[in-house]
This record gives structure tokens, C-alpha cells and sequence, in this order.
């Protein structure tokens, strides 16, 4: 084969690999141009966003008179749970114990936020 038939497939290999390229480039419009890609346009989402802390004024002064009687409602409801576990071995399932473990989490949770200021 002579040098030039050599070069002149070289030149449509050349060709036709350029073109299969260029065509390759625009079946995938979806792709980006450009690295980095251009800034987002849509407005940012709240959830996006990090929570706005609010302090100083706008916290209540701790209150004895009402830690007090919380702490007592948490102690009778804790001392309630022993005989209705006593029950729930039995196989009987009181319906006043799940309710009375949700407000002992709610009182504790209230008494440990309220101590912690």
C-alpha cells in the first residue's frame, strides 16, 4: 500500500471520527457545556435552609411553683407503672399505661428543658 492511500485513510478516519463526535455532542442535549455548571435559578426551598435560633428576650424565667407540681405528677405517674406491669404479665394490657409513659416523657422532657436554661 503506497504512503498515500496510507495518509488518505488516515484523513477519513480523521474525518469521520470527528464528525461521529460532533454528533455524539448533540444527541445528549441534556448534558452540560461548561464545568462548573451555571448557577441554579430556582429559588431556594425553606427546608433548605438552617433553623433561625431566637434567643435572649423572648425566653421564660424558670419557674419553681411549676417545676414543683410537675415533679410531683412525674412521681405519681412513675410509681403507677410498677402494678401496671404487674398486669401486662398477667396478659391484661391497661390502656392507661401507654398513656401515662407518654406524659411521664412529656413531663421529663418539659422538667429537663426547663433546668437546662
Amino acid at each position: 500500500m503506497s504512503t498515500f492511500a496510507i495518509g488518505a485513510c488516515n484523513l477519513v478516519l480523521a474525518v469521520t471520527l470527528a464528525a461521529s463526535l460532533s454528533g455524539a455532542q448533540q444527541s445528549h442535549p441534556l448534558l452540560p457545556q461548561t464545568f462548573p455548571p451555571p448557577e441554579q435559578t430556582n429559588p431556594p426551598l425553606p427546608i433548605d435552609q438552617p433553623p433561625v435560633v431566637v434567643r435572649g428576650s423572648h425566653r421564660q424565667a424558670f419557674q419553681p411553683k411549676q417545676a414543683e407540681k410537675q415533679a410531683k405528677e412525674l412521681a405519681r405517674l412513675a410509681q403507677s407503672i410498677s402494678p401496671d406491669l404487674d398486669k401486662v404479665s398477667h396478659g391484661e394490657m391497661p390502656t392507661e399505661l401507654i398513656k401515662n409513659l407518654k406524659q411521664i416523657e412529656r413531663l421529663s422532657k418539659q422538667l429537663r428543658r426547663e433546668l437546662g436554661r
